[in-house]
């Protein structure tokens, strides 16, 4: 079973957007609820990676903004959030919009923490460059593995492909992601 397409965009937003405070995991079959802080976007603890993975496939989240002391271990939830992403990518997609341009949601930064098989400089140039989606793959060494990947990218939210129409990226949801307390100061 792969990511939520909702749990994965709403983690990753926090994680690009690099956002201090407290993402509450609910499990819906037990009703329990964990906490999972996080500084400039990364764990605090890198041990609740595991908990992410889990999360992005089976619970509903919630995030409060607050200051929070500690680490912020960024690699750790962007190596969950990529594998949560390519669980759902699909090659075929980005494959059928070869004539598509595409553009960086949040910029270079966060993909260069990311393992990709094409260099993140090269997606941030062909973005730039107004690069087909077709042109910057037939660039890539290895052809499937890029497709694949910039589609878990477009999951994460991190790439956009830029049509006048709008493609179905992923399967709908199941559960939903809220971000809660920005905008009513109500933690819950």
């Amino acid at each position: 079973m792969g990511a939520e397409p909702d749990n994965l965009s709403f983690v990753a937003r926090l994680w690009a957007e690099r956002l201090s405070g407290v993402l509450y995991l609910r499990y819906p079959a037990s009703g329990r609820v964990r906490e999972v802080p996080l500084r400039s976007g990364g764990l605090v603890d890198p041990s609740q990676a595991r908990q992410i993975r889990v999360a992005l496939r089976s619970c509903v989240l919630t995030f409060t903004p607050q200051p929070v002391q500690g680490g912020a271990h960024r690699r750790e939830l962007a190596e969950a959030l990529f594998a949560g992403a390519l669980s759902n990518a699909d090659a075929d997609v980005p494959m059928a919009a070869e004539d598509v341009t595409f553009s960086l949601t949040y910029g270079l930064g966060p993909l260069t923490e990311l393992t990709l098989s094409y260099p993140a400089d090269g997606l941030a140039a062909a973005a730039a460059h107004s690069v087909s989606v077709g042109e910057m793959l037939q660039a890539a060494p290895r052809r499937l593995r890029a497709a694949r990947e910039l589609h878990a990218l477009c999951l994460m939210g991190l790439v956009s492909l830029d049509t006048a129409e709008e493609l179905d990226l992923s399967p709908p949801p199941r559960y939903a992601a809220f971000l809660t307390g920005a905008l009513t100061g109500d933690p819950g």
